[in-house]
């Protein structure tokens, strides 16, 4: 009998280790999933950052095509307001010398 005691003890051992690891293995299920969500959400993140950076460096280089379109523009406007200066000092030159 006092082995039939002991195989019930080993029984109702293995009953609740077996309950313990399902429940372990569950809860590790549970965790597994939760880190998959959270990786998937820093995937998409990390694309939108990358995206985000790439359209910031495409402005960048926008920004600086067209400032240096206007710092080219603004020599050629002082060049030509230098050109008008001096003719508009030769227009006052001629027209008191015609007078």
């Amino acid at each position: 009998m006092e082995s039939s005691g002991a195989l019930a003890g080993g029984v109702l051992e293995l009953t609740q280790n077996l309950a313990k690891f399902s429940r372990q293995i569950k809860d590790r299920g549970l965790e597994k999933e939760r880190l998959a969500s959270v990786q998937a959400e820093f995937r998409k993140h990390l694309n939108w950052q990358q995206k985000r950076k790439q359209d910031l460096r495409r402005d960048i280089e926008r920004l600086h095509n067209e400032a240096t379109w206007l710092h080219s523009k603004t020599r050629d406007v002082l060049q030509d307001s230098t050109l008008i200066g001096h003719e508009i000092r030769q227009c006052r030159t001629e027209t008191d010398q015609a007078r």
